[in-house]
């Protein structure tokens, strides 16, 4: 029964409209080799759920150029 409730939990996040779009921004990574999305946490009763995925702009970040992590 836990089980079957994590896996509904999981498809109703997945089933979201706002997925689409989101994955769109992930997939950005396909082209330039790197993308760059932000979880948006709900920690509303007590419980992390991710609310929304949030793209961001690869131009905000750099590489330590050192050894390029």
């Amino acid at each position: 029964p836990e089980d079957v409730r994590r896996a509904d939990l999981v498809r109703e996040w997945i089933d979201r409209d706002e997925l689409s779009e989101e994955t769109f921004h992930m997939l950005d990574a396909i082209g330039k080799g790197i993308s760059f999305t932000e979880i948006m946490w709900d920690t509303s009763a007590g419980q992390w759920w991710p609310a929304g995925l949030i793209w961001r702009d690869p131009r905000w970040f750099t590489f330590d150029r050192k050894d390029m992590t």
